[in-house]
């Protein structure tokens, strides 16, 4: 077999190449197939996060509000937003998260954040720190 029949073969059966200023290189297709799976695993992750200290006093909330009648299951997330805002001391970690001194707009940010985070907890990452 040619130099030029094995490199044919070679670039069928891998398929895909990357084109440097070195040259081209190939990768093999179930490596590329891996990769991209991967890649949309990530780019499907959430990207919206919220501070594990903010989400854990978020749920004492909203417990809390569950235990006294304040909020039902059927309540929608403007009840919870009241009934939350309702009850922090201005020292606490979610009220800062909400209402950062100097920043309406960064709070505002935080506080949709929230939002999505009681309609649907997938849609917001609880991160360290």
């Amino acid at each position: 077999m040619s130099k030029e029949e094995r490199l044919l073969k070679f670039k069928n059966e891998l398929n895909f190449g990357i084109e440097t200023k070195e040259g081209t290189f190939y990768v093999p297709k179930d490596d590329v197939i891996r990769i991209v799976s991967d890649l949309l695993d990530e780019v499907s992750q959430p990207q919206l996060t919220i501070p594990r200290e903010v989400a854990d006093e978020l749920e004492e909330e909203i417990e809390e509000a569950y235990s006294s009648d304040y909020i039902r299951s059927y309540s929608d997330v403007g009840d919870y937003m009241k009934v939350i805002t309702d009850g922090l001391g201005d020292d606490s970690e979610l009220y800062k998260f909400m209402f950062p001194a100097n920043d309406a707009l960064l709070g505002c940010s935080h506080r949709n954040i929230i939002y999505l985070y009681l309609v649907d907890k997938d849609l917001v990452k609880v991160v360290e720190g």
